[in-house]
C-alpha cells in the first residue's frame, strides 16, 4: 500500500501513499537503533531526523522501535513525540493437524460482499496506530481499510485469501492474508472485522484462514495492537508463536508545510 523515496541521510523517509490518501505529508524515521549505545546518542539522532523532517516538509512522522525504547525514553519524550501502539507478531506454521475451524460457515469473499463489509469495518473499531493517533479521522481510516479490502480481492489470483464468515446467511466477518512483499513463501498483511466481539467469529475466520493458508505457504505472520486482546488470545489459541514486539511513536510538526 505505499512507496517510499529516500530522504537525506536516509534518517526518513516519505510515505507516498499514506501522505496522498490522509492528505498530509508523512515520513518514517529509519535507525539502527540496536547500535546506539547511550541516551546522547539517540537524542543526536532524533533531532537530526526531526530537522531532516523539517526541512522535506514532513507534517507527521512515524518511529517504530523494535526492542525496549530504553535509552530513547527521555529524547522520545523532551522532542514531544506521542506513543500511539504496541504492535505484536504472531507466526503460523503447518502442525500436525489443521486448526479446528469453528461452527462458522467460511467461504471466499465475493464482489458482491463489498457493500455489507464495507458498512462492517464503518461500525467497527479496528484497534491499530491509525485508530490509536488522534492526528487522523475515523472516516479515513475506514476509508483506508476499505482500499486494503479492495486490494486483497485483487490479490487473491496471487495466492491471496480473502474470506467471510456466515451465520444463518448473514455476514458477521472478513479477513483476508496476501504475500508479503520482499518476503518469498510468507504470507501476512492481514486483515479482520467482525461485526460482533466475543462470538466466535474471529476464531473461525483465522483459523479457516491458516489452514488454507498453509496448504500453499509454510508461513504466516499476523500482525496487531497489543490492545487487541481478544485478537492476541485467538492467535495464541491457533498455537501461533510470538515472533516480535514493536513499539510505535509519532510526532506531528504542526510549524511544518510542505513547499
Amino acid at each position: 500500500m505505499k512507496s517510499e523515496e529516500t530522504a537525506d541521510a536516509s534518517l526518513v523517509t516519505i510515505q507516498d501513499w499514506e501522505s496522498q490518501h490522509f492528505g498530509i505529508r508523512m515520513g518514517r524515521i529509519h535507525c539502527d537503533h540496536n547500535h546506539i549505545s547511550s541516551e546522547t546518542e539517540a537524542k543526536s539522532i532524533l533531532q537530526s531526523a526531526v530537522q531532516s523532517a523539517r526541512s522535506q516538509g514532513v507534517q507527521h512522522l512515524t518511529l517504530t522501535l523494535n526492542n525496549d525504547p530504553g535509552i530513547f525514553t527521555d529524547a522520545l519524550s523532551d522532542l514531544g513525540f506521542t506513543f500511539v501502539d504496541t504492535k505484536m507478531s504472531y507466526l503460523a506454521r503447518p502442525s500436525a493437524t489443521p486448526r479446528r475451524a469453528g461452527f462458522l460457515k467460511v467461504r471466499d469473499y465475493r464482489e458482491k460482499d463489498r457493500e455489507t463489509v464495507i458498512r462492517m469495518i464503518s461500525s467497527a473499531y479496528i484497534a491499530s496506530r491509525f485508530s490509536n493517533d488522534t492526528t487522523f479521522p475515523k472516516t479515513k481510516i475506514d476509508e483506508m481499510y476499505i482500499k486494503w479490502l479492495d486490494k486483497l480481492y485483487q490479490e487473491k489470483h496471487n495466492n491471496g485469501i480473502l474470506i467471510v464468515g456466515e451465520r444463518n446467511g448473514e455476514i458477521v466477518g472478513c479477513g483476508g492474508l496476501s504475500p508479503k512483499d520482499g518476503e518469498p513463501g510468507t504470507l501476512g498483511n492481514s486483515m479482520l472485522v467482525c461485526s460482533k466481539e466475543g462470538t466466535g467469529v474471529g476464531y473461525s475466520i483465522t483459523a479457516h484462514g491458516i489452514n488454507q493458508g498453509l496448504r500453499t505457504f509454510p508461513l504466516i505472520e499476523f500482525s496487531t495492537s497489543a490492545s487487541n486482546r481478544k485478537m492476541i488470545r485467538v492467535l495464541e489459541s491457533l498455537s501461533c508463536a510470538p515472533a516480535s514486539t514493536s513499539h510505535i511513536y509519532t510526532l506531528f510538526l504542526k510549524d511544518s508545510a510542505p513547499d
